[in-house]
């Protein structure tokens, strides 16, 4: 299996200011992915919403803990930043 992430049809699990999480199929496990939408007026994503975005994959990449979802995959490349992680 690749590090292809399937969206699954309406399964949307949460909205947000700057993007949703929806439900989708990685390695075979059923996982929350975080979509990231923001953009910039003149068409691109900011340097700031980069970085940040990259600061919580790091976090989130270091937890380990029961009460905290596990980060299993993410894709830092704009326009299409996400966060894979484990669904409860």
């Amino acid at each position: 299996m690749g590090n292809e992430v399937t969206l699954l049809p309406n399964t949307t699990r949460g909205k947000g200011t700057s993007g949703h999480v929806l439900e989708g199929l990685y390695q075979g496990q059923h996982v929350a992915v975080k979509l990231v939408q923001e953009v910039h007026q003149w068409g691109g994503m900011s340097e700031s919403l980069i970085r940040s975005f990259a600061q919580e994959v790091e976090v989130l990449g270091r937890c380990d803990h029961p009460n905290v979802v596990r980060l299993l995959a993410a894709c830092l490349t704009p326009p299409r930043l996400c966060l894979v992680m484990e669904l409860m």
